[in-house]
């Protein structure tokens, strides 16, 4: 519940600072929560409607996972605010 009210908190700030037509990209890989994985592309869709963001284009790809588990995946997300 904290990563996603943070991570909520931060595309919200986001959006509220673009302009009319304007486009933010983050990139973001997979969380590990409470030994979790948590799929950051999947996690933004679900936050994006009440932190006023629109979700426009995702992009994926497979990494390494630094702790030696199984691969994790990079995504380049692009939103605007709704």
């Amino acid at each position: 519940a904290r990563w996603d009210r943070e991570l909520g908190e931060a595309l919200r700030a986001t959006a509220e600072v673009l302009t009319p037509g304007g486009v933010a990209v983050w990139m973001l890989g997979d969380g590990q929560v409470a030994g979790r994985r948590v799929p950051a592309d999947r996690q933004l869709h679900a936050l994006s409607g009440a932190a006023g963001a629109r979700i426009l284009a995702s992009a994926s790809q497979l990494r390494a996972d630094y702790t030696g588990g199984p691969e994790r995946r990079e995504h380049l997300i692009a939103f605007c605010r709704r």
